[in-house]
């Protein structure tokens, strides 16, 4: 009886610290992601970039939230931006503005594979991403100025015609570090500098101690 009892506190012990703890860690966690992405964007306003434009070719879906964030972080970094979300006004010709940004050869173009971007790049159906893929695969493939990038599964994601070409593949964990990878090719005078900026990410901030009282 006695045995019965001390394990059943025993037990009630031990699920009141794992609800303690997962507490603790539940409030915690979301602190330190906030923490990492002040940094982050703090680093990255520092970043000296001269009339630098580029244009974001995306496909509207599931991936939105990930296109609102690199084109965020673009613009902290100075970097001006085409973006139709956030630059097509309400009733605005859509064709117009691939015509004017897409094309223009001082621009790079961003091109963010998903499987969104890659069905309707490859559909027979016309499209705002079909028609800048279209351009896109005519006119910069293997240019300079043409900068892919992955988020999602290869297989699904990257359109057939160009999986020969090299592209930085995003991932929720490695997001900061590509994304200098990014500003590293359109800023390739700074490289040095940007590498600097993102090592001094991965050193954790010092911890404030408060002085013992006398």
């Amino acid at each position: 009886m006695k045995r019965a009892m001390k394990s059943r506190k025993f037990f009630r012990k031990t699920v009141h610290f794992l609800l303690l703890l997962a507490l603790i860690l539940s409030q915690s966690l979301p602190t330190f992601a906030a923490d990492e992405e002040h940094r982050f964007e703090e680093a990255i306003r520092s970043v000296r970039s001269r009339d630098v434009s580029c244009f974001i070719s995306h496909a509207w879906g599931p991936e939105d939230e990930f296109v609102d964030r690199l084109n965020k972080h673009l613009r902290d970094a100075n970097i001006r931006t085409h973006y139709d979300r956030t630059d097509l006004p309400l009733g605005g010709d859509i064709m117009q503005f691939i015509q004017q940004h897409l094309t223009n050869p001082d621009h790079y173009v961003i091109a963010v594979y998903t499987p969104t971007y890659k069905r309707k790049a490859e559909s027979e159906e016309n499209s705002g991403v079909k028609i800048e893929w279209r351009y896109i695969f005519s006119r910069l493939l293997g240019n300079n100025k043409f900068i892919p990038i992955l988020f999602g599964e290869e297989s699904v994601s990257v359109p057939s015609i160009a999986s020969y070409i090299n592209y930085l593949r995003f991932t929720n964990d490695n997001y900061y570090s590509q994304f200098f990878d990014v500003l590293k090719h359109m800023l390739p005078s700074q490289t040095s500098e940007l590498a600097g900026l993102r090592d001094s990410l991965r050193t954790p901030p010092p911890r404030h101690v408060a002085a013992a009282s006398s």
